[in-house]
């Protein structure tokens, strides 16, 4: 199961830098536009990158998910699921559309960074509070506050923030998820 797992992250993680980076060769006005990953969103030529971006990551995150099949793991295999799902929810809700549309977004979004901070935050509480899983998690955090600083602002670093606190997230997950079972650590 645990190689499977590190496999999908990292496939998740490679679709998030593909995409990402296909997004900003295409659109590099995106770089300080402060709109965050979902500026990307609602353009003909960055639709594409844009979906491989959070689907990829949404799928691999579900199939992740579906691994966990022990009852004492639901709290993976939920968290995961979750977030999968509110990345989906991310992405049906351009937040360009109107002030309604912004609302749903940030009702996804919003979530969505919250969960994934404090299942990194589990997860290492259940590594025994390894010296590079809190790193990683104070990267993640990092990012999270930077996101929150350049929520309001018209021109800032949102999508910088992000893009660390995503990818942050992601290597925490397959570190995590790359760990011998003999050290305590049970997944």
């Amino acid at each position: 199961m645990k190689p499977a797992a590190v496999r999908y992250i990292a496939y998740g993680q490679a679709c998030f830098v593909a995409g990402l980076l296909l997004c900003a060769m295409l659109r590099p006005e995106g770089l300080s536009a402060n709109g965050g990953l979902s500026y990307y969103g609602v353009y003909r030529e960055t639709i594409m990158p844009y979906l491989l971006m959070l689907l990829g990551p949404a799928y691999f995150l579900i199939k992740t998910a579906e691994l966990f099949t022990r009852p004492e793991l639901k709290t993976v295999r939920y968290a995961l699921t979750a977030m999968g799902l509110l990345i989906i929810g991310v992405i049906a809700t351009p937040d360009s559309l109107n002030n309604f549309f912004d609302g749903l977004h940030r009702a996804f979004g919003i979530p969505l960074f919250v969960l994934q901070l404090l299942f990194s935050g589990w997860l290492v509480v259940r590594m025994r509070y390894d010296p590079r899983a809190i790193l990683l998690w104070g990267v993640e955090l990092a990012g999270g506050i930077w996101s929150f600083i350049w929520l309001a602002p018209l021109h800032g670093w949102s999508l910088e923030s992000q893009a660390v606190f995503q990818l942050a997230f992601g290597s925490l997950l397959l570190y995590a998820f790359a760990q011998p079972r003999g050290d305590g650590w049970h997944i």
